[in-house]
């Protein structure tokens, strides 16, 4: 097998159902990929059109970062693709990134860029441009680890590791050989509402730390503290000179828009801190 494409879900949605179907399109013919969707809430009922390499299972009350790490250790394509179930990826994004590969056989991981898809509300502007702005610009994006999003490895580069839920998240920033891929986008789109966007900030912050809390350990802990107690400054000014410099800057109304950014920021730190403290919780139950 070539190729595996990861996407976990908790509820697929018939808005997601489009989400992934232009990945089904690209992949349907081809017999070197495999389609690993993976759901922790119900099983998924999917319409009979859709190719039968794709392999749908469900594993109950899995988090999608649980769901994530189980299907990693499922794949066996020799390239894994990452996405998620709301965001698009381009006509040819399984094509590009293959090619990429191909073509560099020196580079292990590939990180694409991120579209806004989500543009109705302040708060959809702001949650986008939190967690995406490091692909507001080019030079910036070139600069940082690539995201889950839009993500491809090589498998040789984790054959020899073991991954547990939230490894692989932190790992991609600590591993060499990346690249990030700017002409292959995919479009993020998800829209929660004021209260449920800040609740999901402070769910991811404390999910990504609170599964990997076990590596704080001595001088560790209080580094990683003082660390996260440094984010609601360093962050909101990356934030928002990022997008002072890219050509979202016509949609940002400083004053309120920073104010949404700092609130949307001190919940991620909370989140962080919780999950440092005491642990994972529900949080990761509670992403999608």
């Amino acid at each position: 097998m070539k190729i595996s494409i990861i996407i976990p879900t908790i509820d697929l949605s018939p808005r997601q159902k489009n989400s992934i179907h232009s990945i089904i399109k690209q992949t349907k013919n081809r017999d070197d990929v495999e389609v690993l969707l993976l759901s922790g809430k119900y099983p998924l009922d999917l319409p009979c059109s859709y190719s039968n390499h794709i392999k749908a299972i469900h594993f109950k009350n899995k988090s999608v970062i649980e769901l994530r790490a189980i299907a990693l250790k499922l794949a066996i394509g020799k390239y894994i693709f990452f996405t998620e179930d709301h965001c698009i990826v381009n006509p040819h994004w399984v094509e590009n990134i293959e090619t990429f590969f191909d073509d560099n056989t020196n580079i292990g991981i590939i990180g694409g860029n991120v579209i806004n898809g989500s543009q109705f509300t302040t708060w959809d502007r702001a949650n986008y441009w939190m967690t995406f702005n490091n692909y507001l610009t080019t030079s910036r994006a070139k600069k940082f680890s690539p995201c889950i999003a839009n993500l491809a490895i090589r498998e040789s580069m984790i054959s020899n590791q073991y991954l547990a839920a939230g490894e692989l998240e932190a790992l991609i920033g600590q591993l060499d050989f990346t690249a990030i891929n700017i002409g292959n986008p995919v479009t993020h789109v998800q829209s929660h509402g004021t209260y449920k966007t800040l609740l999901i900030h402070f769910h991811n912050g404390r999910a990504c730390v609170g599964l990997v809390r076990y590596k704080y350990k001595g001088l560790k802990l209080p580094l990683k503290i003082a660390k996260i107690l440094m984010l609601p400054c360093w962050l909101t000014f990356q934030v928002t000179s990022n997008i002072a410099v890219s050509r979202s800057s016509n949609k940002f109304t400083f004053l309120p828009d920073t104010i949404i950014i700092l609130m949307l920021i001190i919940c991620h730190t909370l989140g962080e801190l919780t999950g440092l403290l005491f642990g994972p919780g529900e949080s990761p139950q509670n992403l999608n």
